[in-house]
């Protein structure tokens, strides 16, 4: 029973190592290429869909609990990022921007079951196509809720009801 036990903390700690070094690695190379190309807030908001979800599918790809460790691990630093950056620039965190970047939180685990399904989807009926809609799908979803106005209009239903 113990031998099972360490078992299974080990795999726990190898999908946390590894969510975290495939952070580390998107802060480094899209930290490095935005800093390099001094692009500000609006270039990053274009380009971040595609980057996040490409991660995003790396670690569909390295399988096990590293899929939803990486989803939760970034969404969560992102989340205390905004966070920060909001209350630097604008000042104190207000509720409607704190409810609306946890519903960020629940966005990222949506776009992770879109890829999922696909993937499934590619592996039943042995065809890639599926998982590839599935990426192009999810940075749609991401690039519109980020540009296209679902982001604007999600805030501005928090804003209307409460």
């Amino acid at each position: 029973m113990k031998r099972e036990t360490e078992i299974k903390l080990r795999k726990w700690l190898y999908h946390i190592a590894v969510s975290y070094f495939l952070i580390k690695v998107y802060l480094f190379i899209f930290g490095f290429m935005f800093g390099m190309l001094d692009w500000g807030i609006e270039e990053i908001s274009k380009t971040a869909p595609i980057s996040e979800e490409l991660m995003r599918t790396l670690s569909i790809f390295i399988g096990g609990y590293t899929t939803y460790l990486y989803t939760l691990f970034f969404s969560i630093g992102e989340f205390f990022d905004y966070l920060f950056s909001y209350s630097e620039e604008i000042g104190p965190v207000t509720g409607d921007f704190l409810l609306l970047r946890l519903i960020c939180i629940f966005a990222h685990f949506f776009l992770l079951w879109v890829q999922l399904f696909g993937y499934k989807l590619s592996k039943k009926y042995n065809n890639r196509l599926y998982f590839w809609l599935a990426i192009i799908a999810a940075i749609l979803w991401h690039y519109s809720f980020n540009m296209g106005g679902i982001g604007s209009f999600i805030h501005n239903a928090i804003l209307y009801f409460f």
